[in-house]
């Protein structure tokens, strides 16, 4: 997730990146994507994107509206620290994801952002490559417990989740992917709601990586619940992570997610990143990436949390929302208040991370014969403090947990 805010650092040269993270712990058989779920899976993205497609063309363009992108921001407290100068990316000089960027002003200060896709108010269907890679983590160092911990484990549910997979939403009545109806509910009433709005994810599963995690970098220990927890040091991660991103391929056109199993990075159970480089051909690129751990029913409850809590595709789910929000950890806005309990009773934060606020307000969603779990998502307007909201119903949050915006802090 970015489920509490983490670090967030400069970037400008390959090696380094922004980040923001998610909470939690302080702790010292593959399967295949089944072909009957992936042949329905597509199915269902097709006949979305062709909806999509059919009412673009009926459509006319609405004029584009001022929207926000910010150059330099500290975000206090948090589980980590965060400060960055942060690159201002431009269409015509930037390899990256396709994006909008705009700013919103309030009380005389303008704040900018950016979001992956179209601008809501001139709306058509973007979509981007998710290339999910599964890591599968030997620990040199296991306390009472398995040392192998394998992100190919789960990697077939992730694919058949609603991260991926268009699904009915409750909350709106919309059908479309979990980060997709969300964006276009919070953006409802200046054009989310048209056919023609959409921001699709395509995965694009790789072979599992398998990664020996040295001792000195991190232990896998079994817990009173029986539940191996894995931790591995941030900055070993974070250097796998950033060197599979040019084995592999990717391209910083496409949105790498790394995928572990009951595996977090220093209390981090997932996270968001871009990183800057600059490419042979002197253009720079930026990859937008994640990071998020499946986690097993009740996983954390040894450690304070309820049974309930990150389960299955929560974090993820988080982190790609935040990701579609604040793809370049640049979004800002009036700082806000928000907690996770046991570990962070109070923390300010004044970057649109979307998920971070509302991490304990989760629902489910049944696909393929199991039942995912997703959590409530804060809107645009309650982090602009507009109002009415241009969200969904006039509420503040996917679920409508938040009626009114968002309150300083300090």
């Amino acid at each position: 997730m970015g489920q509490t805010e983490g670090v967030d650092r400069v970037v400008g040269a390959p090696g380094s990146g922004r980040h923001a993270r998610t909470p939690t712990w302080r702790v010292r058989g593959q399967k295949r994507w089944p072909i009957a779920a992936s042949a329905v899976s597509l199915l269902l993205l097709c006949g979305l994107l062709a909806s999509a497609a059919q009412a673009a063309t009926s459509l006319r363009r609405s004029p584009v509206i001022p929207f926000p992108t910010l150059s330099q921001h500290v975000v206090p407290g948090g589980l980590g620290r965060s400060t960055g100068t942060a690159i201002q990316p431009s269409a015509s000089d930037v390899e990256t994801i396709p994006y909008f960027s705009s700013s919103f002003t309030y009380e005389g200060t303008t704040y900018p952002y950016q979001n992956v896709g179209s601008n809501p108010a001139d709306p058509h269907v973007t979509i981007v490559r998710a290339v999910v890679v599964p890591l599968d983590l030997t620990f040199e160092s296991a306390i009472g417990a398995n040392p192998h911990l394998n992100g190919s484990d789960v990697s077939s549910r992730v694919l058949t989740s609603p991260i991926f997979v268009p699904a009915k939403f409750a909350a709106t009545g919309d059908f479309s992917q979990y980060a997709d109806a969300f964006q276009r509910a919070e953006y409802w009433n200046i054009g989310g709601n048209r056919p023609s709005f959409h921001t699709l994810l395509v995965p694009r599963l790789v072979a599992p990586v398998h990664l020996t995690v040295p001792a000195s970098d991190g232990v896998v220990e079994q817990l009173g619940n029986g539940i191996p927890l894995g931790s591995v040091s941030f900055a070993w991660f974070e250097g796998q992570e950033q060197r599979l991103l040019t084995s592999l391929h990717i391209s910083p056109r496409e949105f790498a997610i790394f995928i572990t199993h009951n595996v977090g990075a220093e209390g981090a159970a997932g996270n968001h990143e871009a990183l800057t480089v600059t490419q042979p051909n002197g253009r720079t690129a930026i990859y937008t990436y994640a990071f998020a751990t499946w986690l097993d029913p009740g996983a954390l409850v040894p450690l304070g949390f309820p049974a309930t809590f990150a389960n299955d595709v929560q974090v993820l789910g988080h982190e790609v929302a935040e990701w579609m929000n604040d793809p370049f950890i640049t979004s800002s806005s009036p700082p806000w208040e928000f907690s996770v309990p046991p570990i962070l009773p109070k923390a300010c934060s004044n970057v649109i991370e979307v998920g971070d606020a509302l991490e304990f307000h989760i629902f489910t969603v049944p696909l393929f014969g199991f039942t995912y779990h997703l959590q409530d998502l804060a809107f645009f307007s309650w982090f602009a403090r507009q109002t009415p909201s241009e969200g969904f119903d006039g509420r503040y949050s996917f679920l409508g947990t938040f009626a009114s915006p968002s309150t300083g802090c300090s």
